[in-house]
């Protein structure tokens, strides 16, 4: 009979920690509500944040025929200094922005219901689409 309890007590306890598990996997933090339009070109990154941001323009420039990237939240690009510290509490996000060959890439680290995404610029390589926390959208593209 002992025994038959510590069964039944191993398994119930096994089955509550399976649960608390899969609720706290469940209670992912809900995706920021950011926008910025990403513009790109060989002199480097600009971004213009229309919603969700502490800042509402940021600039990083690129060497030619080198790789390009940078981090960017919620308060300016990472490692820097904010640049509005009197501005409201922003909603955390954390993205990589890489610019190469026809368009960019982005890696979301926090605040996105994607992973990465890309986009591909004319041959010019010069190009401007909206991302926010749902993906990317641009303007359809000539075809070559």
């Amino acid at each position: 009979m002992k025994q038959h309890r510590l069964v039944v007590w191993l398994i119930g306890g096994a089955a509550i920690a399976m649960l608390g598990c899969l609720s706290a996997w469940a209670a992912e933090p809900a995706p920021t509500p950011f926008s910025m339009l990403v513009s790109t070109s060989a002199a480097g990154i600009e971004l213009r944040c229309s919603s969700g941001c502490a800042w509402t323009n940021l600039q990083h420039a690129c060497h030619e025929n080198a790789p390009c990237w940078v981090k960017v939240h919620e308060r300016g690009f990472e490692g820097q200094p904010a640049t509005n510290a009197q501005a409201p509490q922003a909603t955390p996000f954390r993205v990589l922005i890489t610019v190469g060959g026809a368009g960019f890439s982005m890696q979301c680290k926090v605040g996105c219901a994607w992973k990465s995404l890309s986009y591909r610029c004319g041959p010019e390589g010069s190009c401007s689409a909206t991302v926010d926390k749902d993906g990317v959208h641009g303007p359809d593209l000539p075809s070559e």
